[in-house]
């Protein structure tokens, strides 16, 4: 029975401080997973908007070259399935042919106002691959869509796709993605350390509500003076 009192009265103790710990620890985790989920957008914001600047200043076709690393000078870009030409190496020495099924370097793929993929760096087993429409309706509703796609299982991108304003590409869009393999390791570390650190926690509440139980139940039960 004293056993069953020493342990009540811990519980009691500590459940306020671990719900406490649970709550704050929660908000702090969804803050820091979220923070590194919108960090993965980088550097493809800036390299999609480079991109969809350069690309909409263009007067003719075919469109100059544009970097998929900067978004200003790698692939050459063309209005139409049709003329698409190999992608030349640039004078950086860029990749141009990047296997987004394994690789994690950042691509930018180009597609025309028929939503065909015309140009790029991002290949997936070889072929560039083409974007479900309700993609390109949110970016141009929006001005711009930011997302995770799985184009196949294990295969997980951050994009963000902008629509092309001017030029040879008008009605086009412009994607830049890459893999978020390296950000869901992030994350993993980031939960474990959210476990360990809860657990730590947990463990010093319990001890210090033990020790606070076990001298109150010390004085109650004590015997009282005559």
């Amino acid at each position: 029975m004293k056993v069953f009192s020493f342990l009540t009265e811990v519980f009691v103790r500590a459940l306020p401080a671990l719900v406490g710990i649970t709550l704050l620890a929660g908000v702090a985790y969804v803050n820091d997973q979220q923070t590194w989920r919108m960090m993965a957008n980088e550097p493809q914001e800036w390299i999609a908007q480079n991109a969809a600047n350069t690309a909409a200043q263009q007067t003719s076709a075919p469109v100059a070259p544009i970097d998929t690393i900067t978004g200003t000078n790698t692939p050459v870009l063309n209005p139409t399935p049709e003329d698409a030409a190999p992608l030349p190496a640039t004078a950086q020495g860029s990749q141009t042919h990047i296997a987004i099924e394994r690789d994690e370097a950042p691509y930018t793929i180009l597609y025309n106002a028929k939503r065909d993929a015309v140009s790029g760096t991002g290949y997936l087993h070889g072929v560039l691959p083409q974007l479900p429409s309700g993609i390109f309706d949110a970016a141009a509703k929006a001005g711009v869509n930011r997302l995770t796609w799985q184009p196949e299982p294990g295969v997980r991108q951050a994009i963000v796709v902008l629509p092309i304003t001017g030029g040879p590409l008008t009605g086009g869009f412009v994607v830049a993605g890459r893999s978020l393999a390296y950000t869901e390791w992030q994350e993993s570390q980031l939960t474990q350390r959210w476990i360990l650190g809860w657990l730590a926690s947990a463990i010093g509440i319990l001890i210090i509500s033990a020790i606070i139980a076990f001298l109150h139940l010390r004085r109650r039960t004590a015997p009282t003076p005559v």
